[in-house]
């Protein structure tokens, strides 16, 4: 019968000691990175200070979609806006809608600044 040798206590203290510090940098890395992480706004913070100066100006826009259909478009529509150009390579349009509307057209579904 075969029997496998089992490493001694020193070499398993050893082994530990070599393994616990690289375990303690992933998990601090782990800690630090999901700390900062936050998702991207939706809405350009410069785009949000302008609608709130000057609701009633008409600003130019670049709305990506997140699916290849036409609803997003319809929400611009309904929110007083007109689609101005058709960017299908980057699933995309540009449009012209009221400054009081973008925070409204970011929460749209669909919608992907």
């Amino acid at each position: 019968m075969y029997h496998t040798k089992t490493p001694d206590k020193p070499s398993r203290i050893r082994w530990l000691s070599r393994l616990a510090p690289l375990l303690a940098v992933a998990v601090l890395a782990l800690t630090l990175g999901a700390a900062q992480y936050s998702p991207p706004e939706r809405l350009h913070s410069a785009l949000a200070a302008l609608a709130a100066s000057d609701p009633a100006a008409r600003v130019a826009v670049i709305v990506q979609k997140l699916a290849p259909d036409s609803a997003v478009e319809a929400r611009v529509a309904e929110l007083g806006g007109t689609v101005t150009k058709d960017l299908h390579i980057i699933n995309a349009f540009a449009a012209e809608i009221p400054a009081s509307a973008v925070a409204e057209l970011a929460k749209a579904d669909g919608v992907r600044w």
